[in-house]
């Protein structure tokens, strides 16, 4: 995945309001992620996350399965909170073991939280999180239940996820 425009993805995704106020815009796909700090609408940060913030990857290395089964399991299943997700045992697995939902939901919410670590590392000595207005979410991981929630109560602000601004 290539880095977009940056003033694209701005103009797609925040609103003005955002921009001013202080946004954390998290650019999350399975290869590279990208974490985007706005405030008095300008990009006061940027950060690319390659490689070590793939999800899929590291859950697919934690379960001992490949990655496009991992995938699969990820679309179907996933969700970053264990307590919200229905209890199915999820059998016929490549290697023939079953694994339950509130399972997978706790790895998937790890990874999650292990990566928001890794990013609240890395912003705390900037002063950002305490600036911090709001969360923006856009790219693959929208698709994930409960995301937007789980991004608000780790960072105690708003979080939505991005949807493409009207005048496009």
């Amino acid at each position: 995945m290539k880095m977009m425009n940056i003033n694209m993805l701005q103009e797609l995704y925040l609103t003005e309001k955002e921009m001013n106020e202080g946004v954390l815009m998290f650019h999350v796909e399975e290869e590279q992620s990208f974490v985007y700090y706005y405030q008095n609408g300008t990009l006061m940060y940027l950060r690319l996350l390659d490689g070590e913030c793939n999800m899929i990857e590291n859950l697919a290395r934690d379960l001992s399965l490949d990655f496009d089964s991992t995938y699969k399991l990820w679309k179907r299943f996933g969700d970053v909170d264990p307590n919200l997700v229905t209890p199915v045992i999820i059998v016929g697995l490549p290697d023939g073991r079953e694994l339950d939902s509130p399972l997978l939901s706790s790895c998937v919410a790890d990874k999650y939280g292990s990566f928001l670590e890794r990013v609240v590392l890395e912003l705390a000595p900037t002063g950002i999180l305490r600036e911090l207005k709001s969360v923006v979410l856009v790219g693959s991981i929208c698709e994930m239940p409960h995301i937007r929630d789980f991004f608000s109560k780790y960072f105690t602000v708003p979080a939505r996820l991005g949807v493409v601004s009207a005048k496009y």
